[in-house]
């Protein structure tokens, strides 16, 4: 097994060998030895081998100022500046390389916004149930939600947060994304869905980052989750960014190629007794990638950390192959 020890005795050995005047063998055990990585894999490199710094015969300044010399080569002084110099220009390349590859992404904006609405300032909050409560009228459908025009300018969307409650316990609520004012004929966009403990949660995050949806100004979405009087999405005050259609979707089939679903503007408000809205409380969250192409996926954090390691691993092959030469 090439452990450690055996790189710094090969290192060792490269210095020996080219003090005894053996260039050939010296090579082959520098070439052989981590110090290679750091100290250049140039068999003359007793100045800048650890290893050699008590061994070196050190020559008086030549009168260049640049620090005694070896018996084989230039001052150490000098060495050091050279190697020094080449990685500093290793850097400032993978620097420029990261800089140009990756895209430039702008924190995300909010393009439209309904705040969860709650009867009075600390008072307790609405929300639509996902089954019939016994309030006249109901649409039917385990399925509902709105339509919206975006404000701003950014389409790129990450997260959009959904006001939800899950009375009983925790539950699991999904939400679909349409391009369009009618989830019955507009384009499905995609669908994520989240986990909630139980009670209220005014911003219950839903992460579309993986998906690389660009939004179109106007967008239908649907909320579901567990089909009853007990779980539903919580109503939201007038956007304070963005417009909102003031009805409700009801029904069901998002995601499918058959959805089903009707508008309705009075039930909501009735069954809320009055003081709630036709609007779901929620945000929408989006940034405008500027270096890709608006279609692209935003890439993941990851990505940077795969592409920096290819990068360094390219300058130091690099490296090594100009220092061979």
């Amino acid at each position: 097994m090439y452990t450690w020890r055996h790189s710094w005795l090969f290192a060792e050995s490269a210095c020996f060998a080219q003090r005894n005047g053996n260039p050939v063998l010296s090579r082959y055990f520098a070439l052989n030895s981590l110090p290679a990585l750091f100290f250049g894999s140039n068999p003359d490199f007793l100045g800048l081998n650890p290893f050699c710094w008590k061994a070196a015969a050190l020559q008086p300044d030549q009168g260049k100022g640049d620090g005694p010399s070896t018996a084989n080569g230039p001052s150490l002084a000098r060495h050091l500046a050279n190697e020094v110099n080449g990685m500093r220009r290793i850097v400032v390349f993978l620097g420029l390389a990261v800089a140009v590859t990756c895209p430039k992404l702008a924190n995300a904006d909010i393009v439209y916004s309904s705040v969860a609405q709650n009867n009075v300032p600390g008072g307790p909050y609405n929300y639509v149930p996902l089954a019939y409560d016994g309030t006249p009228g109901w649409p039917g459908g385990s399925e509902i939600g709105n339509t919206i025009v975006l404000g701003g300018a950014a389409r790129d969307l990450t997260t959009v947060d959904i006001g939800l409650f899950s009375g009983g316990g925790s539950g699991s609520f999904t939400l679909y994304l349409y391009g369009g004012d009618d989830p019955n004929s507009a384009t499905f966009l995609g669908s994520e869905s989240t986990n909630i403990g139980g009670g209220i949660y005014p911003t219950a995050p839903f992460d579309f980052t993986s998906l690389g949806i660009v939004l179109p100004d106007v967008v239908t979405f649907i909320v579901t989750g567990q089909a009853d009087a007990g779980h539903g999405p919580l109503s939201g005050f007038a956007p304070t960014t963005g417009t909102a259609t003031d009805a409700m979707w009801y029904g069901s089939g998002a995601g499918t190629a058959t959805p089903a679903f009707v508008s309705n503007s009075a039930w909501a408000v009735a069954d809320s007794g009055g003081y709630a809205t036709n609007l779901i409380a929620a945000q929408f969250n989006a940034v405008q990638v500027s270096s890709v192409p608006t279609s692209a996926a935003v890439p993941e954090p990851t990505t940077f950390a795969l592409l920096a390691s290819m990068l360094l691993g390219l300058g130091i092959a690099c490296r090594l192959a100009f220092r061979r030469s």
